[in-house]
C-alpha cells in the first residue's frame, strides 16, 4: 500500500548523512558581505532580503517600506509602465512607500537593474529578491550587498501556501478545489524550496553537496530571522543595519504589522506532527527540513554576536 509510509501518526525522525566541507563559496556570491563583520556605515553596503514565499516577508517588506521609510527595490517598482524607463528614479505610492524603478525578483528585472547599475546609484536602502546568485551581479567590492532572511518551518509553510493559493485567483484555477493532501501529493507542490534557491540548484536532483552550500550560505552570509520569532528577528534586522523609527506615526504602524495586522496572514487549520499530509510534506522537504534546524542553531548563535556588537558601538 502507497499510504503505509504516510499513515503511521508517528513522529519520524530526520534523516541526517556526512556533507561534504565547502572550502569556498560559488563566486557570484563573493560580494555579499560575511555576516559576522560588522556592517561599516562609511561604506555604501547595502541590506538585500532574500525573500521566501510564506515566511513573513511581505511583512517585513511592508515595515521597511511603511514603518522604517526605507526606499525598496522590489516587485512593486515597475508598475505603469516604468519597466521601460531608460534611468534609476525613485516612485512613491499612495501611502508614501518608496521604490526604485526596477523588479529585482525576476531575472529579467536584476538583468535591468544591474544594467542601471542600481547598487552604485544611492537611490536603494534594501534591495528584495528570492535570487541570490543572479543578484550578486548587482554588487561589487565596494557596494557589498548584506543578506538577511526570514525562515519558517517548511510543513508550515508548504501549508499556508496551499491555503494562500487557494485564495488567489490563478492559484484557486491551479488547485481546481483539491484537498491539502492531493496538493502535498501533486507536481505543484514546492520541492526543498530554500535549499534550491540558496545552492542555486533549481531544477533535478539534490545533493549532499546542495545541502552543504545552502548551510554554509546561512553560516557565512546570512542575517537569520524566524517566523516563530518574528519580533526579536525583526529587532535584529533593524539592530544590525542600523534602522532607526522616526516618529510616533513609525511606532505605531510598526506595531500594528508586527502584533496585529501580520500582512497576508491566513488563518487556517493545523497540520500535527505524524499525520498523513505531514509526513507526504515531509518526504518533499527533507532538505529543508534538515536546513531549517541548522538555521535555529545559527539563530540562537547570531543572537550573541549581535548582542556583541551593540555593545560594542
Amino acid at each position: 500500500n502507497d499510504d503505509d509510509d504516510y499513515n503511521t501518526n508517528k513522529k519520524k525522525e530526520i534523516v541526517y548523512f556526512t556533507l561534504p566541507e565547502i572550502k569556498s563559496l560559488p563566486n557570484e556570491l563573493v560580494d555579499f558581505a560575511e555576516v559576522t563583520d560588522p556592517p561599516n556605515p562609511l561604506l555604501n553596503e547595502i541590506p538585500f532580503f532574500f525573500h521566501v514565499p510564506r515566511a513573513g516577508g511581505t511583512t517585513v517588506k511592508e515595515i521597511a517600506s511603511t514603518c522604517l521609510g526605507l526606499t525598496l527595490a522590489s516587485e512593486v517598482g515597475t508598475v505603469d509602465g516604468h519597466d521601460q524607463d531608460t534611468f534609476l528614479q525613485v516612485l512613491q505610492d499612495v501611502d508614501g512607500a518608496k521604490f526604485v524603478n526596477v523588479d529585482t525578483t525576476w531575472l529579467g528585472g536584476i538583468k535591468r537593474a544591474v544594467d542601471l547599475d542600481l547598487a552604485s546609484s544611492g537611490l536603494v536602502d534594501l534591495i528584495v529578491s528570492p535570487y541570490i546568485y543572479a543578484s550578486g551581479d548587482l554588487f561589487s567590492d565596494s557596494n557589498k550587498g548584506r543578506l538577511f532572511a526570514m525562515l519558517r518551518h517548511p510543513i508550515h509553510r508548504a501549508v499556508s501556501m496551499y491555503h494562500f493559493l487557494r485564495t488567489e485567483k490563478e492559484g484557486a484555477k491551479l488547485l481546481d478545489g483539491a484537498s491539502l493532501e492531493k496538493y502535498a501529493r501533486s507536481d505543484f507542490v514546492e520541492n526543498n524550496w530554500v535549499t534550491r534557491f540558496l545552492s542555486n540548484k533549481l531544477e533535478g536532483e539534490l545533493t549532499p553537496k546542495h545541502e552543504a552550500i545552502a548551510r554554509e550560505v546561512l553560516r557565512r552570509k546570512t542575517l537569520i530571522g524566524l517566523l516563530e520569532e518574528k519580533g526579536e528577528s525583526m529587532e535584529r534586522f533593524e539592530r544590525y543595519f542600523g534602522w532607526r523609527i522616526a516618529d510616533e506615526k513609525g511606532v505605531a504602524c510598526h506595531e500594528r504589522l508586527l502584533d496585529w495586522d501580520w500582512s497576508h496572514k491566513n488563518k487556517h487549520p493545523l497540520v500535527k506532527e505524524g499525520d498523513k499530509v505531514w509526513n507526504i510534506l515531509e518526504k518533499e522537504n527533507t532538505f529543508d527540513m534538515r536546513l531549517y534546524e541548522y538555521a535555529k542553531v545559527l539563530f540562537r548563535e547570531q543572537g550573541n554576536l549581535l548582542w556583541l556588537q551593540q555593545k560594542q558601538q
